[in-house]
């Protein structure tokens, strides 16, 4: 009986950090990709600012058509703001940790919209089960 008590209380305690970090988190899944990018639940961006840097950080593509708005930004400077953004490549190692985080700064002109996402590195994390 105190084996079955330890072991729910054990399951319990593991269970409400994992719902506290994923509460505080907005993910965008690329399960074709093995890809999660993750942002902070305070983040500024809007859902389709989101959308686009997510797109851009799991495809490795930017596509900036803004250019002509950037003549304002260019007498006056850029008025970047910036977040962390995280993407995690799932089940890339054979060994646990199996998965690789990867810290990007996203920073984006308030005048303009001009954006810069600078890959800052990244780290191996335990993240996905062995099979």
């Amino acid at each position: 009986m105190k084996k079955l008590i330890f072991v729910l209380v054990l399951c319990v305690s593991l269970t409400i950090p994992a719902l506290a970090i994923s509460s505080n988190e907005i993910q965008y899944d690329y399960e074709a990709m093995g890809k999660t990018i993750v942002f902070s639940k305070n983040t500024n961006y809007t859902p389709e600012e989101r959308q686009y840097i997510a797109d851009i950080i799991a495809y490795g593509t930017f596509n900036d058509s803004s250019a002509s708005t950037y003549a304002w930004c260019w007498l006056t400077g850029h008025d970047y703001q910036y977040e962390y953004v995280y993407a995690i490549d799932h089940k890339i190692s054979p060994d646990v940790p199996r998965c690789f985080e990867t810290t990007y700064r996203v920073e984006t002109c308030t005048k303009c919209d001009h954006s810069e996402i600078t890959d800052l590195g990244g780290v191996y994390i335990d993240c996905c089960p062995e099979e």
